[in-house]
């Protein structure tokens, strides 16, 4: 992969998130994440999912072929995991039946190439570094 042509962060078009241990990407600007279960007149609910607190941003280092590519990802916590996974607002992660949704959930697995929404460690948002292996051993 050819990392010096990564397009540079853009976190209003999604962010990356650590989901149950795997980066994942979600679309649309934090904490903006809307619910996808289908309302009682089969419309998209409009809620969004609940915001969690302490806000937890992890540092993870991920293999590249060229070395190391260091990102920020926010750390979804344990209890709030199966509910983001549906990505369901309380009301429907908290239903007695399964609600339908309108349509699957948005999570994507992040791919630095693909989704502009990381940030490397140690400089200003918007900018992208490599740590190569030999560095790291």
């Amino acid at each position: 992969m050819a990392y010096e042509n990564l397009l540079p962060p853009n976190f209003d078009t999604g962010w990356v998130y650590l989901l149950d241990g795997r980066p994942q990407w979600m679309p649309g600007p934090y904490p903006n994440i809307v619910c996808v279960a289908s309302n009682q007149d089969g419309r998209r609910c409009s809620a969004r999912l609940p915001t969690f607190n302490p806000w937890r941003n992890r540092q993870l280092a991920l293999r590249t072929d060229t070395g190391l590519l260091w990102i920020s990802a926010v750390e979804v916590p344990e209890t709030h995991i199966p509910q983001y996974a549906a990505q369901h607002c309380t009301r429907h992660h908290r239903a007695p039946t399964p609600p339908s949704d309108a349509l699957p959930a948005q999570w994507e697995d992040f791919d630095p190439e693909t989704h502009p929404g990381a940030h490397a460690l140690d400089l200003p948002p918007g900018e992208w570094t490599i740590v190569p292996s030999s560095s790291t051993d």
